[in-house]
């Protein structure tokens, strides 16, 4: 039989395990890896800060590439934007017009915000975990104050 501890330090592992996937798989600019230790992780975990990827991306700029070269710039926006819509509106949305705008900046934003909306998925999935977790220390606590009540 699993002891709670035992279960716990599933949970734990589960969460630390999705920590590290994303660190592997983000594609942004920053290797998260690099800023990141397993310490920090656990740390977060224990604390219930489901908001470590997020700040961690925000705190190094990971979001933000700058591409410098028209040709790789109008590469990327080819394969996630050919008819340049998306990215031509969140330009209009962040105050840009047709005289300050070129393939390069439209990239730019086009990649920070699928660099975000990646870091959403992630996240949503770590937050899933953390509430596993919260809702079996919640369980465990019960548990364990019906156990003290018997003796």
């Amino acid at each position: 039989m699993t002891t709670i501890k035992e279960t716990r330090e599933q949970l734990t592992d589960r969460l630390t395990s999705e920590f590290r996937t994303f660190l592997k798989d983000f594609n942004g600019t920053t290797c998260l890896g690099d800023y990141l230790q397993d310490c920090e992780i656990l740390e977060a975990i224990e604390d219930n800060n489901g908001s470590l990827i997020e700040d961690t991306l925000n705190e190094n700029n990971a979001y933000l590439n700058e591409f410098i070269y028209n040709d790789d710039a109008m590469d990327y926006l080819k394969e996630n934007d050919p008819s340049l819509m998306e990215s031509l509106a969140i330009a209009s949305e962040m105050g840009f017009d047709a005289s300050n705008i070129n393939s390069c900046v439209l990239a730019d934003l086009l990649e920070e915000q699928n660099n975000r909306a990646e870091t959403l998925d992630y996240e949503s999935k770590i937050q899933e975990l953390y509430d596993e977790l919260e809702e079996f220390d919640s369980e465990s606590e019960e548990e364990e104050e019906e156990i003290e009540q018997l003796d």
